[in-house]
């Protein structure tokens, strides 16, 4: 039964469209600027500034009317810098050097019960 569900759940990722072109947005990004492994301060600066292009968009469609898929455009930009950041900090946490490396917490990702959830080195649950 999970495994149709994992199934459905590929098919339906794979004919997305919204999605399809944020990947094809992150790959123009890596292709424009290479592998970004920033710290999270800076990934939130980048991150704001694509949210103020975004809201910038939006603002001048609604009050001047102009082209309202600009703000869809700018929003697809928004989520393949979000992506970006999420690859980052998983590269730079898994990394020797990495900026976590001192950190002693991990990250639990769990799909079935449908959240994260921080744990310890011990794995107690925070």
């Amino acid at each position: 039964m999970i495994e149709e569900i994992k199934k459905l759940e590929i098919k339906r990722l794979q004919s997305n469209k919204a999605l399809s072109h944020v990947l094809i947005e992150r790959k123009r990004q890596d292709d424009l600027w290479g592998q970004q492994d920033h710290a999270p301060m800076e990934w939130l600066m980048i991150l704001g500034e694509e949210v103020g292009e975004a809201n910038k968009a939006a603002l001048e469609s609604h009050f001047n009317k102009k082209d309202i898929y600009k703000y869809r455009d700018e929003m697809v930009h928004v989520a393949a810098v979000a992506l970006s950041a999420v690859e980052s900090f998983d590269r730079q946490k898994e990394g020797k050097n990495g900026i976590f490396k001192k950190r002693k917490e991990k990250i639990k990702c769990s799909i079935e019960r449908g959240f994260i959830s921080e744990t310890s080195e011990e794995g107690e649950e925070k």
